[in-house]
């Protein structure tokens, strides 16, 4: 059940931001290189306007990207977009209208107004003391998204106190340019900028291969502890039956028959402890899915985890067999029947 809670999870955070990602109009995601996080990346107004200059850049979008605690959250994304970069962004309005610059105002995604209990026309303060006019409701159909807010960018900026900064640039490229070129070109130009296609800007995220080595880690930490207990189980079983075995032997049976009666009911142990977690597994995902305030936890239980979980399972049970496999082997037929 762990493992199939943690895998779920880091396979959650890279899908769920890749579908973020493929839902923006945008062929380039430029940021500071060697930075881990988005928004601890910085990008200056000069910075920008090379980007501008590079052959084949159509547009650029500049993008606030930051985190912030309210009332019902430890983390609460803000994200600051000029309000004629929403189409690029993907957004659509629900309800209300857009945000106008240097007004004060902002959207709310959707998940964000239900938990906030926010309308058009309320008043809302998000960082420090200023308040800002809640002017319409956003719907994208990523949670991550969907859990946040959006504002100008100045606004933005003044809230984080990044200056005339931002965190990221949306490159938009020439029809029939490749990303690739292209973002070989920026790299050229700023060496101190890093440029990544779109659609690999998830893969190539240092702090996602982090959380994924890590999620990793613990579930199959907890894949071992169920292996030695199920070794643990079948020891016991096979040290109290040493009699049955050697008689069995005694009776003609060979090694190798013992050999797979021992692995099989490894296997349908570690089965039966699979078949009992995969639903508690599936609840806990449905659970935590609509209480993760990152929006990245899947709420319902992935097809390819599903199956990576049982293989896990499988040669776990497997492994856990060896041990006892090995005393049953070494039982002595003529020593084992005088136990009986």
């Amino acid at each position: 059940m762990t493992y199939v809670i943690l895998a779920s999870a880091s396979a959650g955070l890279e899908e769920e931001t890749d579908q973020i990602l493929r839902s923006l109009r945008i062929d380039l995601i430029v940021q500071r290189a060697g930075v881990p996080i988005p928004w601890n990346s910085r990008i200056a107004p000069e910075e920008l306007d090379a980007l501008r200059a590079v052959p084949g850049v159509t547009e650029i979008s500049p993008v606030v990207v930051g985190v912030t605690k309210i009332a019902t959250r430890s983390r609460f994304y803000v994200f600051g977009a000029a309000p004629a970069t929403l189409a690029t962004l993907g957004l659509e309005i629900s309800r209300g209208r857009n945000y106008a610059a240097g007004t004060d105002e902002l959207l709310a995604g959707a998940e964000a107004a239900r938990d906030l209990d926010l309308a058009p026309g309320d008043r809302v303060a998000i960082v420090g003391r200023r308040e800002f006019t809640v002017v319409g409701i956003y719907r994208t159909g990523r949670r991550l998204l969907d859990g946040g807010v959006v504002m100008d960018v100045p606004d933005a900026q003044q809230a984080f106190r990044l200056g005339r900064q931002v965190n990221l640039a949306l490159v938009a490229l020439s029809p029939g340019e490749r990303p690739e070129e292209a973002a070989a070109e920026i790299v050229a130009r700023a060496p101190e900028l890093d440029a990544t296609p779109a659609d690999l800007f998830a893969q190539n995220q240092e702090w996602f291969q982090a959380v994924r080595r890590f999620a990793r880690a613990l579930a199959v930490l907890a894949l071992v502890i169920a292996a030695l207990g199920v070794s643990n189980t079948l020891s016991m079983n096979v040290a109290e039956r040493t009699g049955e075995i050697g008689l069995l032997r005694a009776l003609g049976w060979r090694r190798a028959r013992i050999a797979r009666l021992v692995v099989w009911e490894g296997l349908c142990l570690a089965l039966g402890g699979a078949t009992l977690g995969f639903p508690i597994a599936a609840a806990a995902l449905g659970f935590l899915g609509k209480r993760d305030v990152f929006g990245v936890i899947p709420a319902h239980l992935p097809v390819p985890t599903a199956v990576e979980g049982i293989a896990a399972v499988l040669l776990a049970g497997l492994l856990a067999s060896l041990p006892p496999l090995v005393h049953a082997l070494r039982i002595r037929p003529a020593r084992a029947l005088r136990e009986l």
